[in-house]
């Protein structure tokens, strides 16, 4: 169990964890973090967190991503990318790997930071696009969703430190959830720039 974190702030997304691994009524501190890169050839970097299961997490560090040929910010699109692209690529690797293979579900939610905002990717390989711009799974997602919401109504948002925020939101959840613990750990995605790319000025947008 665990509380996994994403925050788009200004020019910035900041995704962060806590580092309690837990097997039933056991539980460890890790020091393999929640997130790990893919790197793409032609494509800026996909930022990836997990929940849950190691296994399915493990396999995904050796993802081979297809290139889209559309550099875009716009989330329809993108979302669609990762729908048919995206979730099938997780399917044929899982089914390499030998892990849940035929079986509907994984063992793990995901979070994707793909061209400057967070989707999630549920355990049904669902994809979710928030409405708002922060996005959190495992056990604890709620109160550290409520931490963040809470910043993200605060006239000074803007100016905040979003990994001050990000943290505070992961120390929240390990206030009341004891399933959640540190050390927070916590990694800044830069956000890419496309020339002549029309961006509308709003509270959620990246």
């Amino acid at each position: 169990m665990t509380c996994v974190v994403a925050l788009v702030h200004n020019n910035l997304t900041v995704v962060g964890a806590d580092s309690l691994c837990t097997y039933g009524d056991n539980a460890a501190t890790r020091n393999d973090v929640k997130f790990f890169k893919i790197k793409q050839v032609k494509s800026p970097d996909v930022m990836i967190a997990f929940d849950g299961d190691y296994r399915a997490a493990d396999l995904m560090r050796s993802l081979r991503l297809p290139e889209q040929k559309e550099l875009t910010l716009d989330r329809e699109v993108n979302r669609n990318f990762l729908i048919l692209k995206m979730v099938p690529a997780m399917q044929k690797l899982f089914k390499r790997g030998n892990y849940k293979a035929g079986e509907e579900e994984i063992g793990s939610n995901f979070l994707i930071c793909y061209r400057n905002w967070v989707y999630e990717i549920g355990m049904n390989y669902s994809i979710q696009d928030p409405a708002l711009p922060f996005a959190a799974i495992g056990v604890g997602f709620s109160y550290a969703l409520g931490a963040m919401h809470h910043a993200y109504l605060s006239a000074d948002f803007g100016q905040m430190d979003p990994a001050k925020i990000v943290i505070d939101a992961l120390e929240i959840s390990a206030e009341h959830c004891h399933k959640v613990r540190g050390p927070m750990k916590w990694v800044p995605v830069s956000h890419i720039e496309i020339p002549n790319h029309d961006t509308q000025k709003r509270r959620c947008s990246c």
